[in-house]
This record gives C-alpha cells, sequence and structure tokens, in this order.
C-alpha cells in the first residue's frame, strides 16, 4: 500500500512539473518604453555651482551608468526648455557624481544634463566661451 501511495505521489508530481504554460508574447499594453534610444540620453542633473570657478558637480543618474559615460566626454546641460544652457566636459567620476568642467555656456541649477545628439551639441557649442582667469 505504502509504495502505490508513492507511486501515485510521483506521478501526481510529476505531471504538475511538465504543465505548460503559453504566454502571449505580442500583447502590448500603453506602458511600454518606446522603441529605440532617446536621441540625448540623460546623464543627471547640474548639482553644486561655484560662481568663482568653472567646476560644476553632476548629480548621476542610473542611465549614465548604462550609457557608460567616461572621463573626458562632453556633454550638455539644459534647461526645462530643452535649451542648452552650458557645454561641459567630465573631468572625474566619483560614485554618483561627477566633477564637470564648464567649457561653454553657463549652467543653472538643477539642468538636466545629457549626452548630446548631433545638434544639441552644435547648439551648445554656439554658446559664448567660458573666461578663465589664467
Amino acid at each position: 500500500m505504502r509504495s502505490a501511495l508513492t507511486a501515485l505521489m510521483v506521478v501526481v508530481l510529476t505531471g504538475c512539473a511538465h504543465q505548460s504554460v503559453e504566454v502571449n508574447v505580442t500583447a502590448t499594453t500603453g506602458f511600454e518604453k518606446p522603441i529605440g534610444m532617446p536621441a540625448n540620453p540623460r546623464v543627471g542633473f547640474v548639482g553644486h555651482l561655484s560662481a568663482s570657478s568653472n567646476v560644476v558637480i553632476i548629480q548621476l543618474v542610473r542611465e549614465a551608468f548604462q550609457n557608460q559615460i567616461k572621463v573626458d566626454e562632453v556633454v550638455v546641460a539644459r534647461n526645462h526648455s530643452l535649451e542648452p544652457t552650458a557645454l561641459l566636459k567630465i573631468a572625474e567620476i566619483r560614485g554618483m557624481a561627477a566633477r564637470v568642467t564648464i567649457l561653454r555656456g553657463q549652467p543653472g541649477p538643477d539642468d538636466e544634463v545629457v549626452l548630446p545628439s548631433r545638434k544639441l551639441q552644435e547648439a551648445a557649442e554656439a554658446l559664448p566661451l567660458v573666461k578663465t582667469d589664467t
């Protein structure tokens, strides 16, 4: 009796383990991300501004690491109207912050920092040069 019960349990459990479930992978919802990469992937936001220096601290977002930002890479700060405010060059990355040098323009507090498309970079390169004391 015991061996019959054990055999029956094995058959039942084996049958449960092999059930297949069909999944409809073509179903879509209205909340999916659009296909492809954005033209200007977000790197972070302007943090600490120093009026006497051309160095700015950027608070990085997780997407910055997915886009594999690097030291010496050029990024653009832009305002809420998506107009470029500054052309920046990454000098150092530490954890979730980056120290950048302002090449052109003047970023505002809480400006978004992005990897620029060609069009955005050209617009940022038209901004006035930063004056240095050296």
